[in-house]
């Protein structure tokens, strides 16, 4: 609070080399009379009980950078009357207090860095406590070649004075680390992994899964009986099909390695979705899947390049497989399986090696059932080689693939044609519905066709039925905003919503995203949600990244988050916005009831 504290940083060098220690002092200016609360180790030290801010310093990450935990100041004990308690005592910061954050600068660190650092605490006097405030500062160190370090020190060497240097051996051994566990939530339950030691090893495990679960999103689902029809014709040979398997698996895993090697070195990617956030991009991936999905309809007449005929997935090559493996991943990174976004986050922050195996290890969980299939071929024995019926199968296929174009072209023009807090465009949802309409009155009409058998006729009848019925919802329901006025995500929009003491639910989302658009529905536009926001307890504000949404993307990369779907909700008694990137009815109703 301005009068009371002051709050400032500064760093031990603006200039470092790879391989150089630096310090960051954060120093909080007391006025007379005036104090702080302590950070929470010191605090618990204190036997009480009244409620306080404890006083966090957070660094947000930065590549090329390593912290160390913060050296906090010596506390001071006085009185708690303020808290409503005259006989307790709490511990405070009061005067000139200084804590240190070390920071080791890693190899590959180049360029000028920034570092944001947010600080929090409560403001009090011996009558009065203020409301907890957060300041957020910047820190720049601008790294140079070996050598080339020759100064920009601090103008005031004193104030480093209280840092002990003893914590960078520590942390160059690896016994020390600012880590914090890995925190996320799956549908309403908080989960929390060390990520040190047998925790890493879980989080591999847990990534494994994730890239397993990203193959059942409804824009790589339509590809696998096609990859699946693929290897099966290929069933006679067990080499020649366990390489175009291991081909395919290879593309796979190959893209999220580079996607990670994108994180690691390429300033401003931060999320695998970002791709999807350029609209050129999105409507490059539609067109490139009309082709293909052309391709499978047989409907080629025109004479295109040499590789699009490679990716046809009718044909069995080696450099088909590894691209459609690519193309497969591609279809992936719109959405993120449930964790998925936190994971991805944590491994942003960490080396190179281990950000390749986290991302390594998404990629293989993905690639897994491809080879489980090649290895496997009785798991698929079933499934037509040739004749009307495989045929039917690559035409249902395709009519479905030709859906999925649309709806990345669609989400392509949105952006172009619209301002990021305007209203998406949903017309396009018409098209898909009704392609997905078509397959399903296909699918019914060549069944009768090709067999007289009447129990085959009915099954796949159904099948038909329930397919088309799934279009006619996607047009109707998918094509309109719903009952939730939103509010378009600016950060003066959340600043003045929460300085009027309302309690926000933000939502990151985006047209491309087909989790984001299934949790919404499914979750946010039930009953109980929709009243809350017409009853005004809350306020709805949506944050879509369906194109550059600059912003909206710092935001995201703020809640330590680099992928979507995320719901971020922020009350007037909540410390920190409560974050899910799954979630149910209830989970929402029970955050929105704390954060009040």
């Amino acid at each position: 609070m301005e009068g009371h504290v002051t709050v400032s940083a500064v760093a031990s060098k603006t200039q470092a080399a790879p391989g150089d220690q630096i310090v960051i002092a954060v120093i909080l200016d007391h006025e007379e009379h005036w104090h702080s609360q302590a950070d929470a180790a010191q605090q618990k030290l204190v036997k009480n009980n009244v409620a306080v801010k404890d006083t966090t310093i957070e660094p947000a990450a930065a590549k090329g950078l390593k912290f160390g935990p913060v050296q906090w100041p010596p506390a001071v004990l006085v009185s708690a009357a303020a808290l409503g308690d005259p006989t307790a005592q709490v511990a405070v910061f009061e005067g000139r207090a200084i804590a240190y954050i070390p920071v080791v600068i890693e190899a590959g660190a180049s360029g000028t860095v920034s570092v944001p650092i947010e600080v929090m605490y409560q403001a009090c006097d011996d009558a009065i406590c203020e409301f907890p405030v957060t300041e957020k500062l910047t820190v720049e160190v601008a790294i140079v070649a070996p050598g080339a370090a020759g100064g920009g020190a601090p103008a005031n060497p004193a104030t480093f004075a209280g840092f002990d240097n003893s914590i960078f051996p520590k942390m160059l051994a690896g016994t020390v680390t600012a880590e914090k566990p890995l925190e996320f939530n799956f549908f309403g339950r908080n989960f929390t992994i060390n990520t040190r030691g047998a925790g890493f090893s879980l989080l591999l495990l847990l990534s494994v899964v994730g890239g397993f679960v990203l193959n059942l999103t409804p824009c790589v689902l339509p590809m696998i009986p096609i990859k699946i029809m693929s290897l099966q014709h290929s069933a006679g040979t067990a080499s020649k099909r366990i390489l175009l398997g291991l081909s395919m698996s290879i593309g796979v895993v190959a893209f999220w390695m580079a996607i990670g090697l994108a994180m690691a070195f390429v300033k401003g990617f931060t999320a695998a979705s970002q791709l999807f956030q350029n609209p050129y991009f999105t409507l490059g991936v539609g067109l490139f899947i009309g082709v293909m999905a052309v391709g499978m309809l047989g409907l080629f007449t025109l004479n295109l390049p040499n590789w699009v005929y490679s990716i046809d997935p009718k044909r069995e090559s080696v450099v088909g497989s590894l691209l459609f493996g690519v193309m497969t991943a591609v279809l992936a990174t719109p959405c993120v399986a449930p964790f998925g976004g936190a994971v991805m986050g944590w491994a942003t922050t960490q080396s190179v090696p281990i950000l390749l195996a986290t991302f390594g290890a998404i990629g293989i969980g993905m690639s897994l059932p491809y080879l489980i299939l090649a290895v496997f071929p009785q798991l698929v024995a079933k499934v037509p080689r040739t004749g009307p019926a495989s045929e039917l199968v690559k035409q249902v296929m395709g009519i479905l693939m030709i859906a999925v174009a649309v709806f990345f072209l669609g989400s392509g023009i949105d952006p172009l044609i619209r301002l990021p807090v305007d209203p998406a465009m949903l017309w396009h949802w018409w098209l898909v519905g009704g392609l997905i309409v078509v397959a399903g009155f296909w699918l019914a009409y060549r069944t009768w066709q090709i067999t007289r058998h009447p129990g085959h006729r009915a099954l796949w009848s159904v099948i038909a039925l329930a397919l088309a019925g799934a279009g006619g919802w996607v047009g109707v329901n998918l094509s309109n905003h719903g009952p939730i006025d939103w509010i378009g995500y600016t950060p003066e929009r959340l600043a003045k919503a929460r300085q009027e003491g309302n309690l926000v639910v933000l939502d990151f989302t985006a047209n491309w995203c087909g989790n984001c658009i299934a949790l919404e529905r499914a979750v946010l536009f039930q009953k109980p949600i929709v009243e809350l926001f017409k009853a005004g307890g809350a306020v709805p504000m949506k944050v879509d990244l369906s194109g550059t949404n600059v912003p909206g993307r710092a935001k995201l990369k703020e809640l330590g988050y680099v992928g979507i779907p995320l719901l971020a909700i922020y009350g007037p008694n909540a410390k920190d916005p409560f974050k899910y990137d799954s979630y149910t009815v209830q989970t929402v109703l029970d955050a929105v009831s704390k954060a009040k």
